[in-house]
């Protein structure tokens, strides 16, 4: 089980940075606005107002492995199975902590952040 747990919170790691990408990239290439969910998103928003919109998305899609929600804002976390979402300039910054099978904290990616631009 602790496997499972470990092996999950680190696809959720993998789809959040692609969705992420993808839907900045729609911005940068034109579109004024993007659905997420059955919210639209305007483009032109910044970082941390996406940060938001993202945590906001996530946890009503993803479940987390191991308890509580999925994203969360970078501040005090994250913690294990918890994605910490933020922004800094014109970047949105993506955390994992996958955790272990032994229930310690371990990061995804390994030291710093994912950072992902926002064009």
């Amino acid at each position: 089980m602790a496997t499972a747990k470990v092996q999950s919170s680190t696809t959720n790691h993998a789809n959040i940075k692609s969705f992420v990408t993808a839907t900045l990239i729609k911005c940068a290439t034109g579109s004024a606005t993007v659905t997420l969910g059955s919210t639209v998103r305007d483009c032109s928003q910044n970082t941390r107002s996406w940060a938001g919109y993202f945590i906001t998305y996530f946890n009503s899609i993803n479940k987390n492995p191991y308890s509580g929600y999925t994203a969360i804002t970078p501040s005090g976390g994250p913690r294990i199975g918890q994605t910490g979402i933020g922004s800094t300039n014109n970047h949105i910054a993506i955390r994992t902590n996958v955790g272990t099978e032994s229930g310690r904290s371990a990061f995804l990616p390994a030291s710093g952040w994912d950072y992902i631009i926002k064009e």
